[in-house]
């Protein structure tokens, strides 16, 4: 109920807003052990993924691996990225760590993931990564650009590929909208960059085309 969700005054209004629904559960659970804000929004992120991947696998053939390449890249690559965060910015511990990863994995192992998590120093996480399929995501980081910028990338690359493959598919849909979303980037870096005063060649640098 959209209009009860509008007016919640408290968590407990909010979660009268969505009973019945796949997001009660998860909210009960948070309010009981008092979650702020950044745990509620990674939780939710864990959710929508783990329920998208699910249904992957109701899909079946190519259908199935077109869609299961372009989430489960999509999967890997955030997970790596929160690593890298957790550990650069926000010093997170390996448990803490642990618990905002999103609950799939792809072209990464468990193992993969362990080596990341229980690294030492953001340099031996990066080098962890590296030893992924992965490691393009770290390119040129001391040029400054960031670890996000490379995941658009790439995700731009799959997405295009996936849409050349399959664009007759459901997958083929969905690689559309991720190259449509890139293209708004790719627009508000542009408009950004002008507002900041920067030159074309360094506005061009960060678009992903």
């Amino acid at each position: 109920d959209t209009e009860l969700c509008r007016n919640a005054e408290s968590i407990d209004d909010f979660i009268a807003a969505v009973k019945g629904t796949i997001y009660e559960p998860f909210l009960k659970r948070t309010a009981a052990v008092n979650s702020d804000y950044f745990s509620i929004a990674m939780g939710l992120d864990a959710l929508y993924y783990d329920t998208y991947w699910k249904e992957t696998k109701k899909l079946s053939g190519q259908e199935q691996a077109a869609m299961q390449k372009l989430l489960g890249s999509e999967i890997d690559m955030l997970n790596i990225i929160w690593i890298y965060r957790g550990k650069k910015y926000f010093k997170f511990s390996d448990q803490m760590i642990y618990t905002y990863l999103l609950p799939v994995t792809y072209h990464i192992s468990e193992n993969d993931i362990k080596n990341m998590v229980g690294a030492k120093s953001v340099d031996e996480m990066v080098s962890a990564a590296n030893n992924t399929k992965y490691k393009r995501m770290f390119r040129r980081l001391e040029e400054g650009f960031l670890i996000d910028e490379n995941y658009r990338r790439d995700l731009y690359k799959i997405a295009k590929t996936v849409f050349r493959s399959s664009s007759d598919t459901i997958a083929g849909l969905v690689a559309y909208l991720d190259l449509k979303e890139i293209e708004i980037l790719n627009i508000v870096r542009v408009i950004e960059g002008i507002r900041y005063g920067l030159n074309g060649e360094a506005i061009r640098k960060h678009i992903r085309i």
